[in-house]
């Protein structure tokens, strides 16, 4: 089953190259969004399996407030990838349940492994800490 990835990542260059690495992996990447509107319009139109995220987009909101909404009104698999890794940052990110966290400049290799697990477990993070 391949399964089909949003990319949230503001930062031209970055999502560019995560495209064409998920496609040359196999996976369907079905978007790019660079705002956390962006990602919520995106996710309700095109049903990602999975959302490669980053903390900092354009706009009002981070990473984390809109994957919460997203998992609000969605079963989808969470990977984190930014360059903002601190205590209080990775927190806040744990409570959505992601299945990776990885910190710019990132390993390819991890980030592939990671879509493979969730490849592996299906779509979903499973049970979600910091809300009820």
């Amino acid at each position: 089953m391949n399964k089909k990835v949003l990319i949230v990542e503001d930062e031209c260059i970055t999502s560019l190259e995560l495209e064409n690495k998920l496609s040359n992996w196999g996976y369907t990447p079905v978007g790019i969004a660079v705002s956390g509107e962006q990602a919520l319009e995106m996710a309700r139109e095109l049903r990602p399996d999975v959302l490669i995220m980053d903390i900092r987009l354009r706009g009002d909101e981070d990473g984390v407030e809109v994957a919460w909404k997203i998992l609000d009104e969605m079963e989808v698999s969470l990977i984190y990838i930014t360059a903002h890794s601190t205590d209080y940052m990775m927190e806040r990110a744990y409570e959505t349940s992601p299945l990776a966290y990885f910190v710019k400049p990132f390993n390819d290799g991890e980030l592939k492994l990671a879509l493979e697990m969730v490849m592996k477990q299906g779509v979903g993070n499973g049970p979600r800490i910091g809300k009820e």
